[in-house]
């Protein structure tokens, strides 16, 4: 942990204790080991969708998570798993087309991209 940075917290046996920064990333590292297991044991797209939003919150801290799988004969990215947290963002917005906006180009693209919402 470098200065004035704060230890991270664990929580063990009901308590919150400082651990190193070693053993956070020990501990991030078997989460990511878990979840590898847990999507090779997913039979349907929508159970990989469902692992990855939870990793993606659980070890990785990610606040929203949205997952949209492609529907290739309406060219649409469908949302199909999505954090509590995103609640009615995408209400009015759980079928993309991939050629609309900027999620369609990353997905067009097979880039990653971060994409802050309905405003982009």
């Amino acid at each position: 942990v470098g200065p004035g940075a704060r230890a991270p917290l664990a929580e063990r046996d009901g308590s919150r204790e400082a651990v190193s920064e070693g053993d956070h990333r020990a501990d991030i590292v078997t989460q990511l080991l878990e979840t590898t297991r847990a999507l090779f044991s997913c039979e349907l797209r929508e159970d990989v969708a469902d692992v990855v939003v939870d990793a993606a919150e659980r070890v990785l801290g990610f606040g929203v998570v949205s997952v949209r799988l492609y529907e290739c004969d309406a060219e649409e990215l469908v949302l199909t798993a999505a954090s509590d947290a995103v609640g009615n963002l995408f209400s009015e917005r759980k079928r993309v087309c991939v050629s609309e906006n900027t999620m369609g180009d990353s997905f067009r693209r097979s880039r990653t991209g971060h994409h802050r919402g309905p405003a982009e």
